[in-house]
Formats: C-alpha cells, structure tokens, sequence
C-alpha cells in the first residue's frame, strides 16, 4: 500500500515514454516491491559475505553488523554458489535493471529495526560500500569507499550510479576537463616505456588520478577475473549514456595500449598494477584488445595528457641509446688513431 502512494514518482523516474501505463497502481507496486526487496537481501549477503571473508571490522562501514539484519526475504540469506553469484552480479549491474535507489531506501526505512532515516540511509550506504569492495575489480582501500558512499544513500540514481562514482571518485569534473580527445596518440606498450626510462608505479585512488612525472607512470591498480569485462562493459555503457567524464572508456583504452603483448602484461604485473589471472598473460592483453573493439578510441583531457607527455618521453629517450653507442665509438676511433699515429 505505501509503494502505491509513490506511483507517480516511480513512473516519472522510469520516464520509458508511456511504457508503464499498461500497468496499474497495484501491479507496479507489487512488482516494485520484490524487485527492491530481492536487491536489498542481495545487498546484505554480500555485506555479510565482505566481512566474513575481509576480516574488516564491520565499523569501517560505519554501521554495527546486527544492525543489518534485513526481514524481507530471509530465504535468500544464504551463500550464493559462484554460478549463481556472477548471474546476479550481472544483473544487479545491468543498465536496463536499474531501479530507483529512492525505493530501496524507503523500504529499509520500513523496516520496524531501522529507528530513523540517518539510519536507513547508513544501512544503504553500508550495503553500496561492501558491494562495490567485493565486486569492483579495482583495489581501493574499505576507509576510502566508506568515505566516497557518503551521502549516496539520498543523493545515488541507482546502484550503477553508485558504483559509477566509486570509481571515478563521485567528481564534479571542471568543464576544462570535459573536452575529449577523438585522434588521440598511440601509446607505446608499457615494455617500449619502460625502456624508454619510464617508471611504472600502482595507485589505489580514483579512476582520474592517471599521473606522469618525475618519468613515472601513476596508474590505478586492477585486478584481473572473469568479471571484469562484464563490470567495465556496463559501466561504459552507463557512462556512453548518461556521463560526460568519459573516464572509463579513456580508462580502458589507455590500458589497451599499455597491454599490447603479454610482455607489457607480465611487466605492468611485477608492478603490482595488473593483479589476478585471466589464464595467460596473452588472455589478459587479449581482453582488453576485445574491449576496446567497437567502442570509440577516445581519451579525456587527463589521460590525453598524460599519454602525450609518455610518447614525448619515448620518443625523445629512443634515440639516446643509439647516440651513446655513436659516441662510444667515435671516442674509441680517435683513440686507435692517436695511438696508431703516436
């Protein structure tokens, strides 16, 4: 009955052109209703299931475990089989699943354990913070997601939009930054860089923090599974979409040409940048290949930047080897002939 009082709200956020109306008041609430309460236990479980297997104390998510104990659908509060754990996930992470993240919080707000709207809005945030620890193969640290979910549980669209600002850091990025790079450099290979004189070293911030100086490379750190192309496909379609950063998209195809050969693959991994296995490292490269096809080759101002000023590096540093060799040379040449003529 409370779900049918937002029916309007609903509709309007829907805004799928009139595609609702065949429903009534009735059957959208009811629909509404399991599909919020199936994502809020779906939820739980993997906050429960991050700190059984983290060993993180739950009061880094600021938030007492006993206090998350959800009352809608107990039976699926047990341990998902992988299987089972990756359909979900993908799903959960669908663009076209999305539901109002309002929704979820108002139910937990109903919920007769949850004493104020502060703490229905900490639950939420909970749940979005351990979510994203246990599935987003970026290795940002539990103190810095709490930090980022802050406030997400009033101001988040959905739960891509959460994860999406995870990610990217949940920035307001200056309109200076918004200019895309559509003819982007060709970046060498992270083996080319690296004998150019170019450091490698692994970050855990945000996806916009891509440095060069001092001839290092800053990258933000990844681990490598079976998800990942799933996760960054569907933030790159949610970004294609609705987002002007176009942060993931630069994301991926500056990795792509990082990882040209499993050589790149095997040094970006002693690095400690590229962590997890796809099998071979030519799997790996092989991934990102496949990720970048059919998606425009673009960066945004902070990766054009930083991919300009490595290849300037590159470019320079390349012909350094063969001009101290020229040197050598020569210097001996005279030498034989001072020696000779003497």
């Amino acid at each position: 009955q409370e779900i049918m009082n937002w029916d309007e709200e609903i509709r309007s956020w829907y805004d799928l052109g009139g595609e609702l109306q065949h429903l009534s008041k009735e059957e959208l609430a009811h629909a509404i209703a399991l599909d919020a309460a199936f994502s809020i236990v779906i939820l739980q479980l993997f906050y429960n299931e991050y700190v059984s297997w983290s060993g993180q104390n739950a009061a880094l998510l600021r938030f007492e475990s006993h206090k998350l104990q959800s009352h809608f659908a107990p039976v699926y509060s047990r341990r998902l089989s992988r299987p089972v754990r990756k359909s979900v996930l993908h799903d959960l992470l669908l663009l076209e699943n999305q539901m109002p993240l309002f929704v979820i919080l108002r139910l937990i707000r109903m919920d007769p354990r949850c004493k104020s709207e502060e703490e229905a809005e900490q639950r939420l945030e909970c749940y979005i913070a351990a979510f994203a620890c246990a599935t987003l193969p970026f290795t940002k640290s539990t103190v810095s997601i709490a930090h980022t979910v802050k406030g997400m549980g009033r101001r988040g669209k959905h739960l891509m939009d959460c994860v999406y600002g995870i990610v990217t850091g949940d920035m307001e990025i200056p309109r200076s930054q918004r200019q895309l790079d559509l003819s982007p450099v060709t970046l060498p290979g992270a083996t080319q860089l690296y004998k150019s004189g170019i450091k490698f070293r692994g970050h855990d911030g945000r996806l916009s923090k891509i440095v060069f100086e001092d001839n290092t490379l800053y990258i933000p750190r990844i681990h490598v599974d079976d998800n990942t192309d799933r996760i960054l496909r569907n933030l790159v379609a949610y970004e294609s979409r609705t987002v002007e950063k176009a942060e993931v998209l630069s994301y991926i195809h500056f990795m792509n040409h990082l990882m040209n050969t499993s050589t790149d693959v095997d040094l970006l991994t002693e690095k400690g940048i590229v962590t997890g296995s796809m099998g071979t490292n030519n799997d790996t490269a092989k991934l990102w290949r496949d990720m970048s096809t059919h998606t425009q080759r673009v960066f945004n101002k902070p990766y054009s930047d930083v991919a300009r000023a490595a290849k300037m590096h590159h470019d320079t540093r390349s012909y350094r080897p063969l001009i101290a060799f020229q040197r050598r040379r020569c210097w001996k040449l005279w030498l034989l002939a001072a020696l000779i003529f003497v």
